[in-house]
């Protein structure tokens, strides 16, 4: 099932600086969770349209301190905390020589999210804190963000500075690029495996 992981500060702000300093918010506006929540059902729709089934899709690759094989270069690591203390991502090659990928400190309770850096066939977790972790696949990121940023500029762009309007189009453009061209990992039995990976390729013209 497709889920949305991006953030506000973190991941818009990577590709527009200007949002850290609430230049784009409207008198009353605290943040743009709302443009955020446009995009992601806009996505969702699009992929409905394009005859993909969502539960068929970004299918997680569960963890534990055991090896778990990943066939499709998982590259979010999610981790979903209930006592805090440390975790720890493990890599390896061969199954049996392990390298330390990523290693965090957890103060907090609840779910979060990381962009591992370093990708392997296997991986395993470790840790003092007590926390459920998979991986999952990046595949939607962009698409999220493009038409989030979009969205945010549509907004900004219904005064009278058409400056806005330019910046949602390019998004658009960026968005509609990338759709035609991504790959989907899709699990088409739903039993937790990739089956295959489909093109995902767009019809804006009618």
């Amino acid at each position: 099932m497709i889920k949305n992981y991006i953030t506000e500060t973190t991941d818009l702000q990577r590709l527009v600086p200007e949002l850290a300093n609430d230049t784009y918010l409207w008198s009353g506006q605290t943040n743009h969770s709302g443009q955020g929540i446009e995009a992601f059902n806009y996505v969702r729709q699009d992929l409905i349209n394009k005859g993909y089934n969502l539960r068929q899709l970004m299918t997680p690759l569960e963890l534990s301190t055991t090896s778990a094989e990943d066939t499709i270069n998982r590259l979010r690591w999610v981790v979903t905390c209930t006592v805090t203390g440390t975790v720890i991502l493990y890599g390896s090659e061969d199954g049996t020589t392990w390298n330390t990928i990523q290693t965090e400190t957890l103060s907090a309770t609840g779910t979060t999210s990381y962009i591992i850096t370093q990708s392997y066939l296997y991986y395993k977790i470790g840790g003092t804190a007590t926390f459920t972790s998979e991986l999952v696949d990046t595949t939607f990121d962009g698409l999220i963000k493009y038409k989030w940023i979009e969205f945010i500029f549509i907004n900004a762009g219904k005064g009278t500075d058409n400056r806005y309007t330019e910046y949602a189009l390019y998004f658009s453009k960026m968005y509609d690029d990338l759709l035609n061209k991504m790959k989907v990992p899709t699990d088409t039995d739903e039993d937790g495996e990739i089956d295959t990976t489909k093109s995902s390729v767009i019809d804006r013209t009618n």
